[in-house]
This record gives C-alpha cells, structure tokens and sequence, in this order.
C-alpha cells in the first residue's frame, strides 16, 4: 500500500513513457548492453508497477489525457519499443499479454525492407565475433580487448561512443571491422529485424501499436528539410501500406537533444503524425501537454535491471538526479531537455 500511495503521488501528474529497443535472455548475448532488456527483468518491472498501482495504457490514449488535461486516479504507464527487432515479437509480446500492457513499436519501414545502413548491427556483430579489435581510429585504443561479455561491452560502448561524435561520417570508418564483403546489411538486418509478415502479426495483437521510425534512421538534423520531411512521409506511407492501418505516433531516430529541434517538431507535424516521442529523459507532466511532439522517454532496463533503479525513477527523483548526470541510464537514452514550466 505505502509502495503504491507513493507512486500515485510522484506520478500525479500524468507518468513515464518507456523506451525499450532489443529483448534479450541474457544481457552476454548482446554487447550493446545500453540497449537491452531481459526478459526477466521486464516482466518483474511490469509486475512491479502494476502491483504500485500504475495503469498501463497506451500511447494514444496517453496524447488523450493531456490534451483533457484533467486529473486522473492512476498514474500512466506506457511502454515503447524502437527500430522493429524480432525479440519483440518472441519475447516481449507474451509478457506484454501477461501483464495486459499495451505497447507503441516504431518501426522503420527500411528495417523490414532490408535497406537500411545497419552500422550499428555490424559494429555489434565485428565485436561480437572477435577476442580482439584493432580499429585504427583516432582517439580509440589501438587494440581492444573482446574476450570476455565485459570486454565485449566495453570495447562496443569505445566504438559506439565514437560513432556517435559523428554519426554520418564516423559510422563508414568503423566498417573495416567487419566489411560487408563478408557480410550484406540486409543479411545482418535479416538477423535481428522483423520481417513484414512479423510485424502483421504483431499489428493484429490489440495490445500492439506500430509507429513510424523513418525509413533509413537517419539523424534528421543532418538532413535538409525536403529529406528529413521525406524520410518522415515515405516511411510512414510505407508502413501504413502494408499494415493496412493508420499510421499516428512517431519517434525521432537518435530523439536526444542534440538530434531535434524546433525544425524536426514542426516536420513531425506537417508529416502527418499525432504525435511523436523522444529521448528527453524525465517524467511525463501536465505542462507537457501543448508539447504533444515532444513527449519524454525515460529507458527501462539498459545498463541497470534492478527494481531499485526503476523505483528511482518512477518516484520523482529523476529531475534533480539528470541534470548532474546521476543516472547511468542517461548513457542510453540522450540527456533530459527540461521544458518550461
């Protein structure tokens, strides 16, 4: 009862979005360990936050509420998954359905298309396959042990971290890890990405919402206005296309703030969409409602899987802890951007 009284209170506002990516058994199977959540440890936060007292809804009806503006009884909760893995749909959706939690998946049509660049599905699988990289790139170590899980971890977030300084540029000279002479992006983004039929199949499940996610997953600040306003428009025609539904909500690839800006939210407007979600790491709150295109996500799972942690952020702590950068979660999810109040 205590446990719940204080969820309702710290979230009396409106509540959290989550931002999931890849479903994983065990956190060794992936070096990106940012980016993964156990299945285990997402079925005990659901169980968690349901037995606080939170009320699963989806995204939709979250817009819902904070165009009304009213007060409501339960804080929200609503779950969000990004780029379209396949352990979504063998993993996350029968936990999903066990705790009768609805869910956004954005999606990138050039994900089950099988053309996207998939830089970050190569760097995983070059680190994944060797005992030792030697990458030749300025700033990184020469040579990086990758042995062990740990070292795997490490030497991926080193590259990772370099990529992200520059991600259009630094994203070609990490490909001499793992050429794809040796291996196509379509055969790496056949590995781990929905094929159309999946994501149907997902579609059809009343607890699942896709979302559009671009086409290729680009940085959209890169882009000039025409090309950002079309990977926006063309890959949410796709989808709506062969899912044969509405395609409403909308996540900005790399949605931190150094991504987005006041341009990327107008275009999410003109694109048609509802509204859009990004990796601005607080709580949802009433003042958030005219800033429907900017919704924040906080990462459930990443770096740390402990109900602790998630306790941390759901109770109301986060605002004082981000900003001096006290969560090692803000690794995975780009640094929060207060709105006024």
């Amino acid at each position: 009862m205590q446990a719940r009284d204080s969820l309702a209170r710290a979230l009396s506002g409106v509540g959290c979005v989550f931002v999931m990516h890849r479903v994983v058994r065990e956190k060794s199977e992936s070096p990106a360990r940012g980016l993964t959540i156990t299945a285990a440890f997402l079925d005990q936060a659901l169980g968690f936050l349901r037995d606080a007292g939170a009320e699963f809804i989806s995204l939709s009806s979250l817009g819902q509420r904070l165009a009304s503006g009213g007060p409501h009884a339960r804080p929200a909760i609503c779950l969000t998954f990004d780029d379209g893995y396949r352990d979504n749909l063998t993993l996350a959706l029968p936990i999903l359905r066990k705790h009768n939690a609805p869910a956004t998946i954005f999606t990138p049509s050039g994900a089950p298309d099988r053309t996207m660049d998939v830089w970050f599905l190569r760097l995983e699988k070059a680190v994944m396959s060797s005992d030792e990289l030697r990458p030749d790139l300025p700033g990184v170590p020469p040579v990086l042990a990758s042995s062990t899980p740990s070292q795997k971890a490490d030497a991926y977030r080193r590259l990772s971290q370099y990529v992200h300084q520059d991600i259009m540029r630094n994203k070609e000279r990490i490909q001499g890890l793992l050429p794809r002479a040796r291996i196509s992006d379509e055969a790496l983004a056949a590995e781990q990405f929905l094929t159309w039929s999946e994501l149907r199949e997902l579609a059809d499940d009343p607890l699942v919402t896709i979302g559009g996610h671009t086409v290729s997953h680009p940085v959209l600040r890169y882009l000039d206005e025409r090309s950002a306003l079309h990977e926006m428009v063309a890959g949410r025609s796709r989808l709506a296309a062969e899912l044969d539904r509405a395609i409403d909500l909308f996540s900005y690839p790399y949605g931190g703030r150094k991504e987005i800006g006041r341009r990327e939210i107008r275009l999410a407007r003109e694109a048609g969409f509802d509204l859009a979600v990004t990796t601005f790491y607080e709580q949802v709150r009433p003042r958030h409602g005219p800033y429907a295109f900017e919704i924040p996500r906080m990462t459930l799972g990443g770096l740390r899987e402990d109900i602790a942690a998630l306790e941390f952020d759901v109770l109301g702590c986060i605002g004082a802890g981000a900003s001096k950068g006290a969560l090692p979660n803000a690794v995975a999810a780009a640094p929060g951007r207060k709105l006024s109040a």
